[in-house]
């Protein structure tokens, strides 16, 4: 009896075959993905981060990479030479060296800072995208409670434990009747419970607070509420409805003309 053919027909060959191509051709893709994710992790990374942040100050301020050298080299040489004077030239060397590399990076951050909000002085929202930087134990509310839909004078609300605080934005000869409706509103809501109210003016005139130190004046107020009041301010405070200005939908007012028939009658 002859043995059975075991070889497999050509068409099955010519199959494994392809199938072999394709399952190196994926292996061959999903490498290249690979590779391409952690391409782009390594850009979004701590080093690229810092890249992007530094390219960001030096087109505000050129000489930033000669300030932060000179607080690298000055912090570097005090703690060096205090530290080998007590100790040794090697423990100086270590602790100097990270402490230099930190008093580098923190002017980085604040001309940063300062950068970024001299990019947005005077534009429509500036405050409140300065606002949003305040940390926990602050409520702020992410839109106007009243705003001036002409000349875009814009007031924002926080409720901390100062009492509640009114940041205006606009120059402060015109915003000055816009704070007036506003404090007559919100005033008979807290009128039995004693929380003061604050007026702080953001901008870049001669009596109004500059964006960058715009928390830290907020920060500076006098502390009448605990964590509790300041909850239950903002309750009282939300439960207002939220006045917009009256305005048709679809209608551009700084668009709008008057009719000309009408006023002939």
């Amino acid at each position: 009896m002859a043995p059975a053919d075991t070889t497999p027909p050509v068409s099955s060959k010519a199959e494994a075959k392809t199938a072999l191509k394709n399952l190196k051709a994926e292996q061959k893709a999903e490498k290249r993905d690979r590779k391409a994710r952690k391409k782009a992790n390594k850009q979004d990374g701590f080093f690229a981060r810092i890249k992007q942040v530094f390219s960001m100050t030096r087109s505000y301020d050129p000489n930033i990479g000669w300030w932060m050298a000179l607080a690298f080299f000055a912090t570097f040489a005090v703690i060096f030479l205090i530290v080998t004077l007590l100790l040794n030239w090697v423990t100086g060397l270590l602790i100097a060296l990270p402490l230099a590399l930190l008093a580098a990076m923190i002017l980085m951050n604040r001309r940063a800072e300062k950068a970024a909000f001299s990019r947005i002085e005077g534009r429509p929202g500036a405050a409140a995208a300065a606002l949003s930087t305040l940390k926990r134990g602050w409520i702020v509310t992410e839109e106007p409670v009243a705003m001036d839909p002409k000349t875009q004078d814009a007031i924002f609300r926080v409720v901390g434990k100062p009492g509640l605080i009114l940041v205006t934005e606009g120059p402060s000869h015109r915003v000055s009747k816009l704070v007036q409706k506003t404090r007559k509103r919100f005033s008979p809501i807290l009128r039995d419970t004693g929380v003061p109210i604050h007026i702080i003016q953001a901008g870049p005139g001669d009596q109004q607070v500059p964006l960058q130190k715009l928390n830290r004046a907020i920060k500076k107020l006098d502390k009448k509420l605990t964590k509790h009041e300041v909850n239950a301010v903002e309750r009282r405070l939300a439960a207002l409805p939220i006045s917009r200005p009256p305005i048709p939908k679809g209608v551009d007012p700084y668009r709008t003309r008057p009719d000309r028939k009408a006023l002939r009658g």
